[in-house]
């Protein structure tokens, strides 16, 4: 046995005890408030802030779903897997080199309950008591179980992850010394496995995506500046400095003694009338229409209460003359066109937040697509990833990958490394980063919200996540069909439709021949 194979004893075990921190020796989030922190005496453990990646959603583990007798073994284990360190000999001789990703810890343990399960069902009351003989037994359960060939192996590894990790745990948590099926891999204990091992994911339909691009570049570079004329119009109302989180509405500093709003009433029935504009409108329970006064005391920068006690207001809007809408729609006339014609005559107040994320996400769509990206290296682009390179004169698009983004030991680099050779664009894509960066004032490009009251509740460095993009694609698609249908344009090549129907999922915006370059679309 050579020097290197030797197992190397540690001097002492390091136990965690129900104050020990989850993540002590992880990398974490900057402005992660430690205190904060999840302990391991807690019963959910919160992963999210030791993810680096911004497009990753919040992770945790849940203890409860572990059976009681094991689970404070399990909270040892994982936290062993957590903070151990990576250059253990114990690591090397199970062929496990670095520690897992974060986020695989959430699997990690539900295949470890695999075998707590079985124990418990078995009345095993410690890891201790597993003899090899009940290894065996286990694996005949495995491989009668009604799963796939890569459910089982993962089963088995992580019993072999729990025994390479025996020395870390306290002497109750300890497998047979031997490795655990005397050292034989998955594919001679299961079998070979017979998948297919190219990407089983289906495919969107070639005419589906095709009109999925059409319509996104229709989005960037047709409806765009309409929709963001429309934002820009829409934030002051909503109470909202661009791209900043606000408690409460902006109100300007009235001039002390004043005599009401008078003025500005009379001023803004002027300007209605001035654009041709019918007054804000709203329903009431009858089917008739009155004018939208909630709508209209934010126009005159009022709270809604003093619009409602003030008749002599409300009387000068109806003594106008000017009729009232079916709708409250803002000020910005569209200008892009469709077929030589408005692709919409105007664009209603309570649509906006709808119309700036689909355009957000028709950008998405084309940056995706058109560079090959990984969905998840996509979201994570951050502001200014669009360059132009001075000698070929493409456009270049640089950011970070995290597939194969290892150190010089193996380990994974949980932030990512920038890729050495940017993704190639064509002049839609720059149009679409360039459209994106103007929707939002943050430092990635893909935000979680556009407006405020969009963000999402979860911790993270404000990326959108993966599932996220799925639902955006969805209501990309639902938009895109409404708007035909409403408009009359019922040909079934211009419908984002499939037979069958598919889930548009990032992973599914593939190149209909399967590669993943774009570059042509620069030439």
């Amino acid at each position: 046995m050579s020097t290197d194979d030797a197992v190397r004893e540690p001097k002492g075990i390091f136990v965690p005890g129900p104050g020990t921190v989850v993540l002590q020796n992880r990398q974490l989030r900057d402005g992660t408030d430690r205190a904060t922190l999840s302990v391991v005496g807690d019963m959910r453990w919160n992963l999210r802030p030791a993810i680096l990646e911004d497009h990753m959603a919040s992770v945790s583990i849940n203890f409860a779903l572990v059976p009681e007798r094991f689970r404070d073994i399990a909270k040892i284990y994982i936290w062993q897997e957590l903070n151990c360190d990576e250059g253990l000999t114990i690591l090397r001789r199970a062929t496990i080199n670095g520690k897992l990703a974060v986020y695989t810890m959430v699997s990690q343990l539900r295949c470890l309950r695999g075998l707590l399960d079985w124990m418990d069902v078995y009345g095993f009351t410690s890891i201790a008591e597993v003899a090899p003989e009940d290894l065996e037994d286990y694996l005949d359960g495995v491989r009668d179980a009604e799963m796939t060939h890569g459910n089982r192996s993962d089963l088995l590894q992580a019993v072999r992850r729990l025994w390479a990790f025996r020395e870390l745990l306290p002497p109750e948590g300890r497998l047979p010394e031997m490795p655990p099926w005397g050292g034989k891999e998955s594919r001679i204990l299961l079998g070979k496995s017979q998948r297919d091992r190219e990407n089983a994911t289906a495919r969107i339909q070639e005419t589906t995506m095709a009109m999925a691009v059409l319509w996104a570049a229709r989005f960037v570079e047709g409806f765009a500046e309409d929709i963001i004329a429309a934002m820009e119009e829409f934030r002051p109302l909503f109470g909202l400095k661009p791209g900043r989180y606000s408690p409460g509405p902006h109100r300007r500093v009235r001039i002390p003694g004043r005599a009401g709003a008078t003025p500005e009433v009379g001023a803004l029935i002027g300007s209605f009338r001035a654009q041709g504009r019918d007054l804000p409108g709203r329903q009431r329970e009858d089917g008739s229409w009155e004018p939208d006064w909630p709508f209209l005391a934010k126009l005159l920068d009022l709270s809604p209460t003093a619009m409602q006690k003030n008749q002599a207001y409300r009387d000068m809007f109806l003594a106008s003359g000017l009729p009232v809408a079916h709708g409250t729609f803002l000020a910005a006339r569209p200008q892009g066109l469709l077929d030589g014609e408005p692709w919409t005559k105007n664009i209603a107040y309570d649509d906006v937040k709808k119309m700036v994320r689909t355009l957000s996400t028709a950008c998405f769509l084309l940056v995706a697509y058109l560079t090959g990206c990984r969905p998840g290296e996509a979201v994570s682009l951050r502001r200014g990833c669009l360059r132009r390179d001075k000698v070929t004169k493409l456009w270049e698009v640089h950011g970070r990958k995290w597939k194969n983004a290892r150190d010089e030991n193996g380990a994974k680099i949980p932030e990512g490394q920038f890729r050495d050779e940017p993704w190639i664009a064509p002049d839609l894509v720059a149009t679409a980063i360039g459209v994106q960066e103007r929707l939002h004032d943050a430092a990635v490009l893909f935000p979680v919200w556009l407006v405020a009251d969009e963000r999402d509740q979860h911790e993270g460095g404000g990326a959108r996540t993966l599932a996220s993009i799925n639902d955006d694609l969805n209501r990309f698609i639902a938009w895109v069909n409404a708007f035909l249908s409403a408009y009359g344009l019922r040909s079934p090549v211009a419908y984002l439709s499939s037979s069958p129907p598919v889930r548009p999922r990032p992973s599914r915006a593939r190149w209909p021949g399967g590669g993943s370059s774009a570059g042509s679309w620069a030439r």
